[in-house]
């Protein structure tokens, strides 16, 4: 996978209570490649192994490779997690709009 580099921009405009609650369930939904990451591969010292990274081109947050070769995959301004094979192609889409975190889990 070729992944363009791009450089961080700075937000503009207001920081208005939508945009909040956007990003906290943003936040919020990215723990489940930091949960996946912390569970499911080697603990390392500095916890980087809970990391992720930012794919621009997809806009999604994407984690470590997991056992049987998978990633999980956050696309952000769809709020879904996408499970990866190991040549990245999508095999499975969780929406999480209107779901619960227990109900993604077991989903």
């Amino acid at each position: 996978m070729n992944i363009p580099i791009r450089k961080w921009k700075p937000l503009n405009g207001s920081f208005s209570k939508d945009l909040n609650e956007a990003l906290q369930q943003q936040h919020h939904a990215a723990q489940f490649i930091a949960l996946a990451g912390h569970h499911l591969i080697e603990q390392l010292p500095d916890d980087s192994n809970t990391n992720m990274e930012y794919i621009p081109v997809w806009e999604m947050l994407l984690g470590h490779i997991l056992p049987q070769n998978i990633r999980i995959g956050l696309h952000l301004t769809g709020l879904s997690i996408s499970i990866f094979d190991k040549t990245n192609v999508e095999q499975k889409v969780i929406l999480l709009q209107d779901k619960t975190k227990q109900t993604v889990l077991t989903s």
